[in-house]
């Protein structure tokens, strides 16, 4: 549903949140929100950084993952044009 761009956002999600939901969820990837764009949207304006991003540390680590699964994964990625396969994987 999502990559047909069909889903609902909860009415209790913010105007904001909703718009940034939007932004990164565009079925053409060159309408898609850049890192920088999601990084400086508004709803994530004063956010105070995780202790994952504080330090750099992944929120899912691909070692909890099978081989098969990761590879799955990287594999949607591609094909999903988010970046090369090398790029992922670094």
């Amino acid at each position: 549903m999502i990559m047909d761009c069909k889903y609902t956002v909860p009415s209790r999600v913010s105007k904001e949140c909703k718009d940034l939901i939007a932004q990164m969820l565009q079925r053409d990837p060159k309408q898609r929100a850049s890192l920088e764009e999601i990084e400086n949207h508004t709803w994530l304006q004063g956010v105070d950084p995780s202790p994952a991003t504080k330090y750099n540390i992944p929120l899912v680590s691909y070692k909890n993952l099978s081989e098969e699964e990761h590879n799955s994964i990287i594999q949607r990625m591609v094909l999903g044009d988010i970046a090369d396969r090398d790029t992922i994987v670094e």
